[in-house]
């Protein structure tokens, strides 16, 4: 297992609790720089999550309305 970013860490997605999730070496190889609507779209993963419950595949979904309420990284130049 990995830990992948929802908001992708190259969009200022942050390593916090809320941005993070469990995913196996291969999907997020996979994913990549795919933004997470687009991956749950992806025929990758749509082949891969016929293996997971209806509740999960829903749980999958509804943690795109959460992305807006992520706070991205804010880059600081410095001197």
């Amino acid at each position: 297992m990995t830990v992948d970013h929802l908001v992708l860490w190259e969009d200022g997605g942050p390593s916090i609790e809320e941005n993070l999730l469990a995913a196996c070496r291969k999907c997020n190889k996979k994913r990549g720089s795919i933004s997470y609507p687009d991956w749950l779209n992806h025929p990758y993963y749509k082949t891969v999550s016929e293996g997971l419950t209806p509740e999960v595949r829903q749980l999958n979904i509804e943690l795109v309305d959460t992305l807006d309420s992520i706070p991205l990284r804010v880059h600081k130049k410095s001197r």
